[in-house]
């Protein structure tokens, strides 16, 4: 069994991504525990404030059980926008982590929806906040020898070469379903092998543009 906790906010939690992440393995036959703490909205400092509600959450759930990994999500822009308070958290949240013996692992997340008033409130280009995002994970994961799951890697790529799909909620920067949908075949990939098998299909998603989504995925897991 493997024993996953995922550490973030509402871009973990939307349309239950974790609960569609353990579908797919479950109906693989993978064994699989998933544990979760996320508010909307939380920086990961917030779970290292002591004393605070959501320090003590995060501390009583992962103290409760003996996780093999621990995912963790930063609020959606400050790790472009604030590198070192992300970078500083996220090293103490692996250091307890590794104190346990449980591996880290980043999720990095996408940029926000182009050419909208979301996206102004960052200061960056869509191009820009992706490759912020994307190299500010990247460092982070490199400096505390982590692995990482790049989720917004294939959100860009989807961006430019399925433009129809539409990956993020009206709200410009939430997940949609299908987006939700890639971060969980992400995670599927990641932890059980590119040729592990998808017989998980969720309701509303179609399966030509899941077809799209998983030859996607599959690429950029390989080639990572």
């Amino acid at each position: 069994m493997k024993k996953i906790m995922f550490l973030g906010n509402s871009f973990t939690f939307f349309n239950e991504m974790p609960t569609l992440f353990k579908n797919l393995s479950v109906t693989d036959g993978k064994d699989v525990k998933i544990g979760q703490v996320t508010r909307g909205g939380a920086a990961l400092r917030r779970y290292l404030v002591e004393g605070e509600k959501w320090e003590e959450i995060f501390r009583e759930t992962f103290l409760g059980d003996d996780w093999d990994y621990l995912v963790m999500q930063d609020q959606s822009m400050r790790p472009a926008v604030c590198e070192k308070e992300f970078s500083d958290a996220a090293h103490e949240l692996c250091e307890i982590a590794r104190a346990r013996g449980t591996v880290p692992v980043f999720y990095q997340t996408w940029p926000y929806r182009d050419n909208t008033a979301k996206l102004e409130t960052t200061g960056c280009s869509y191009v820009e906040l992706y490759l912020k995002l994307r190299d500010a994970y990247r460092r982070a994961a490199a400096a505390e020898h982590a692995q990482i799951v790049p989720v917004g890697d294939v959100f860009y790529r989807l961006s430019l070469s399925h433009p129809e799909i539409d990956l993020l909620n009206s709200d410009n920067f939430h997940p949609s379903l299908y987006g939700s949908y890639v971060a969980a075949l992400m995670f599927y990939y990641f932890f059980w092998g590119t040729d592990a098998q998808i017989k998980y299909l969720p309701e509303n998603i179609e399966q030509e543009k899941a077809d799209c989504l998983i030859k996607e995925i599959r690429e950029v897991m390989k080639a990572d």
